[in-house]
């Protein structure tokens, strides 16, 4: 009787576990469905957000220094390709 129990307790505390594992996966899955769909509402507003987050995690991380020098080796470049062109 005891082994019965004890089996029955085990049964409970794993559907308890199992319904447990189970509500944070379906609110997992409903907050993705919340950001997808206000993606898809408002693009625009969604892409300027995601640039202004990366450039603000740039400026936080340091790395700002290192995007502005590529920029200015790109823009440098591309202003004098056409002056050594001409020679």
């Amino acid at each position: 009787m005891a082994g019965t129990v004890k089996v029955l307790s085990d049964i409970n505390n794993t559907r308890e576990e199992i319904t447990h594992i189970v509500d944070i996966l379906s609110r997992n899955s409903h907050t993705k469905v919340h950001i997808t769909e206000i993606i898809e509402e408002q693009p625009l507003e969604a892409a300027i957000f995601a640039v202004s987050l990366g450039i603000f995690a740039a400026l936080f991380l340091g790395k700002i220094k290192s995007l502005l020098k590529l920029a200015l080796i790109i823009y440098a470049t591309k202003q004098s390709i056409p002056y050594l062109l001409k020679k």
